[in-house]
């Protein structure tokens, strides 16, 4: 299966590829994940600098500084995945995982879908927007929550996301209520705003076999 990989705000490409190494080294060689960056510029997150190799390494996020324009960075990764490789998949963190989830939605709504995505591995995933609600440009985007719009992920998913980390505590856990109670996997864990593997093997098996779980319904 081939997937997309959205990183987290104030990251890049190759730190989510970092953080990710451990999680990939349990997918068998016929899996293919593509890390690409965002396409607004960012300070780095708090922590993210003092692990890189390069002091010119640069940093990028999902959200524009004129939360208006949010449906032309969504367009901008939609024509993006539409000119590559089809992707059976998409893996977010955080940010990304937001924009993962708005493009699956989104993408379920059409007449016509255009990816046909199998499944979402989210990583402490920021709820998706109603891209509806940033369509004519002018307002703010509205988050999408189940109380409003029930269920609204139909297709395999996997939310791995913490009860710790300060602002970021629970960060994932709305998004887990608008998926499909049948079609889900759940691993929670207390390492705070990362992804299991990262920094320690804390909560890594239990989200390897949620992840394993989700690839195979939608195979």
């Amino acid at each position: 299966m081939r997937f997309l990989c959205l990183h987290g705000k104030g990251m890049n490409a190759e730190v989510l590829r970092s953080q990710m190494a451990r999680i990939c080294e349990f997918f068998t060689p016929d899996h293919e994940f593509t890390f690409v960056n965002g396409p607004v510029p960012r300070e780095p997150m708090a922590g993210i600098a003092l692990k890189t190799r390069q002091s010119d390494e640069r940093y990028f996020g999902f959200t524009p500084d004129d939360p208006a324009l949010c449906g032309q960075i969504i367009d901008s990764v939609s024509n993006f995945m539409a000119s590559a490789k089809p992707f059976d998949g998409i893996i977010g963190f955080s940010e990304g995982a937001c924009v993962a989830a708005t493009i699956m939605i989104a993408d379920e709504q059409l007449p016509q879908p255009v990816f046909r995505l199998k499944c979402g591995i989210f990583f402490c995933g920021l709820s998706p927007i109603d891209i509806q609600s940033c369509s004519d440009g002018k307002g703010e985007p509205r988050f999408l929550n189940y109380d409003e719009d029930g269920v609204m992920l139909r297709v395999p998913t996997a939310h791995i996301w913490s009860t710790e980390g300060g602002e970021f505590a629970n960060m994932g856990k709305d998004l887990v209520t608008i998926s499909d109670e049948g079609l889900k996997e759940e691993s929670i864990h207390r390492l705070g705003h990362e992804i299991p593997g990262s920094r320690s093997d804390e909560g890594l098996e239990e989200a390897i076999r949620a992840i394993e779980r989700t690839i195979e319904r939608a195979k």
